[in-house]
């Protein structure tokens, strides 16, 4: 298991607007669902066994608790992505866009309890 760094995560300009485009193009309900089935699929991994110890937080313990790990992992990426794709656009009226539609993709995650 390798913890993604900030040097794997740099988006270059041609990146932020094929992104910028997924985003506006997709609609909320779509791409709710598709962050809704990703996240599962690794939540639905933990046991209450990666709890155990603080293991993930342990370098010899981490062994416990790699689903946690990859959990906390996919968090810190679509935190990383919602804040680039805010950044990396370099027209107002583009991050406006974006933070419109990530204010609602949020409150669509957060009315389905996600």
């Amino acid at each position: 298991y390798r913890i993604v760094t900030n040097d794997d995560l740099t988006l270059d300009p041609s990146d932020c607007q094929s992104l910028f485009d997924m985003l506006i193009d997709n609609s909320v309900s779509d791409l709710c669902s598709q962050l809704t089935l990703n996240s599962w699929n690794l939540y639905s991994q933990i046991q209450p066994f990666n709890f155990l110890n603080l293991a993930w937080d342990k370098p010899s313990l981490q062994f416990r608790s790699l689903e946690l790990l990859q959990f906390i992992d996919q968090l810190n990426k679509i935190s990383h992505w919602v804040a680039s794709m805010i950044v990396c656009q370099p027209l107002l009226d583009n991050r406006v866009q974006v933070v419109c539609k990530l204010i609602s993709l949020g409150k669509e995650l957060l009315s389905i309890n996600n």
